[in-house]
């Protein structure tokens, strides 16, 4: 497990760097409304899986949020060629009191995600305590699969250095769990 470095190597490929970003200015949303057909399942299925590595965050139904770049457009233009679908794509770039706003709605949702990690260990634990050792295999499987997926998305917001020092705990935590 090297979510970070994977990341990095992420953010290097996609020209993203991955360092202590405290605002992003630029952004995009998407609403869409897809058809319950085989193509519009495979759409959104397509796009909800690659989501994370666009940096995209669920701000309601239908609607992500993610910084704006080359990788987000070609999503949600590939989204878009949906034969029925309505997708709407707005993008942004913002004065700095707004992108506080927007990026602290963005930053509260990483934060969400880094405590549904911290917890999801906190419960393997548990398991592995209670010598329930296949559910806590599969959990940890899960785990570490959110965890490259947060990665992928703060390559694609950078990071606060707050974030940068949580994620780097949690994956010692991994590391030291699976070796």
């Amino acid at each position: 497990m090297n979510g970070l470095k994977v990341a990095e190597t992420f953010a290097k490929l996609q020209g993203v760097k991955l360092n202590a970003r405290e605002l992003v200015d630029e952004w995009i949303l998407i609403t869409y409304d897809i058809p319950v057909t085989e193509e519009g399942k495979e759409a959104r299925q397509k796009f909800l899986k690659n989501a994370p590595r666009i940096g995209a965050m669920m701000h309601s139904r239908s609607v992500y949020l993610m910084p704006n770049t080359p990788q987000a457009q070609l999503s949600a233009v590939e989204l878009s060629k949906t034969v029925g679908g309505e997708v709407y794509i707005w993008t942004s770039k913002v004065d700095k009191e707004f992108a506080v706003q927007i990026t602290s709605f963005y930053d509260k949702k990483i934060q969400e995600q880094i405590e549904t990690i911290e917890n999801r260990i906190v419960k393997e634990e548990i398991l592995v305590k209670d010598e329930k050792f296949g559910m806590a295999d599969r959990m940890n499987r899960k785990t570490a699969n959110l965890f490259t997926q947060l990665c992928f998305t703060v390559a694609q917001r950078g990071a606060t250095s707050q974030v940068l020092q949580k994620l780097t705990k949690i994956e010692n935590i991994l590391v030291k769990k699976n070796t």
